[in-house]
């Protein structure tokens, strides 16, 4: 009995794990919504259509032509590329581009849980004090209104990674700096 309450406890592997279920379990009202409805929704799904179809014409998908009376848009411009191009990945194995922002947005969801239990295990070094502090940080009301009201997807998808900000900050300024790279790993991809 014991063992198995150290393993609750204890084990990283099992934190991931009970992370990703929330993660999930965070996820399943995604199943529900409408992406065209939200606040952002749409936008989002014309950028992924049109980026879709740019690849596809082999043109560059920064200005995409045919949008705003053909006179082209720059909408990837303001977007970091994490948050076209991995949809667009997901987009392959699934069959609509709506379908492919949801599960991007349960990625998110999940991810914002691992990388604030690693920055929280970081700081802390206490495995409990992390899973705290990652569930908290998923069940967030402003983090989920990004994702279920306004589908803002470049704000929740910043906030899936801003702890590796201070985990490399943490690093940089209180450990041994060898894992300051997550701050310019974050800045590239995931900042416009």
């Amino acid at each position: 009995m014991q063992k198995i309450i150290w393993q609750i406890k204890e084990n990283k592997k099992v934190h991931y794990i009970f992370i990703i279920i929330i993660g999930v379990l965070l996820s399943l009202g995604l199943l529900n919504i409408q992406i065209r409805d939200t606040h952002d929704g749409f936008l989002h799904l014309i950028r992924l259509i049109k980026t879709d179809e740019m690849l596809k014409l082999g043109e560059s998908p920064i200005i995409m032509s045919g949008i705003c009376n053909g006179a082209g848009y720059a909408m990837n411009l303001f977007y970091p590329p994490l948050t076209t191009y991995l949809p667009l990945l997901i987009k392959m194995f699934v069959p609509t581009y709506a379908m492919a922002l949801k599960l991007f947005g349960v990625l998110c969801i999940i991810t914002s849980g691992i990388t604030m239990y690693q920055f929280a295990f970081q700081v802390t070094k206490k495995r409990n004090i992390a899973f705290w502090a990652a569930f908290i940080y998923m069940i967030a009301p402003y983090k989920l209104a990004n994702v279920y009201k306004r589908y803002a997807i470049g704000e929740f998808m910043g906030l899936a990674f801003i702890p590796w900000v201070f985990l490399g900050l943490h690093n940089l300024l209180k450990e041994d700096g060898k894992k300051h790279y997550f701050i310019a790993i974050r800045s590239y991809w995931i900042d416009a």
